[in-house]
Parts: structure tokens; C-alpha cells; sequence
């Protein structure tokens, strides 16, 4: 149990191919770690803090073939209208993939 496995699976996704996390494998990487959805999702999110944080939590807008980098606040101010607008947020949040990346590879083209 604990984090470990799932730490491990993590890194095992981001030295692939597209070196990312994406939110989409998390239930994937849960199940193949014995773990909890939430567990995956706070392990994440734990890698993504303090002051020397080791991932980044990126949101891409898919614009045909191409993707394109939602800057923060614009995430930000729909997160924050998602109780108020819930069919605005559904419709805003289906266009957005969200990734973790190493982050040192934060903001670079791929």
C-alpha cells in the first residue's frame, strides 16, 4: 500500500512516449497500483507543491490537430464560476485536457 506504487506508476507514465500525466489515467493507474482514484489525484497534486514542486499541472484547449496552452487564470476564473454556471463549466471543461508533466518541461512545446 501507501504512496510508493503509486509514485512509481507515475514516473513510469511520465518516461513514456508523451512524457505526461493526463487526468485520463488516473482511474487506469489506480487500478493497476490497487489504489484509489483520490489516492492517484492527491499523489499528484502533493508532487505539484512547495517550493520545489517536481510536476505541473497543465490545461490544453484542442483546437483541431493543435493544442494550446490555457493560461491560468483563464482555469482559474472558470473553476471559480463552476458552482454558479455548472452548464458553462460542463461545456468549457469538455474542450480542456488536463495533463502532469515534469516541471521542467512546464510550457514547453512538445
Amino acid at each position: 500500500g501507501g504512496w510508493g506504487p503509486i509514485c512509481d506508476r507515475v514516473c513510469e507514465v511520465l518516461e513514456g512516449e508523451t512524457r505526461e500525466f493526463c487526468l485520463s489515467q488516473i482511474s487506469e493507474s489506480a487500478k493497476a497500483v490497487g489504489a484509489k482514484e483520490d489516492d492517484v489525484h492527491t499523489v499528484l497534486t502533493c508532487l505539484c507543491s512547495g517550493k520545489a514542486p517536481l510536476l505541473a499541472q497543465v490545461f490544453y484547449s484542442q483546437h483541431g490537430p493543435d493544442r494550446i496552452l490555457v493560461p491560468p487564470c483563464e482555469v482559474s476564473s472558470f473553476l471559480a464560476k463552476r458552482e454558479s454556471d455548472e452548464q458553462g463549466w460542463k461545456k468549457w471543461a469538455s474542450g480542456v485536457q488536463v495533463v502532469w508533466v515534469r516541471a521542467d518541461q512546464a510550457g514547453k512545446p512538445k
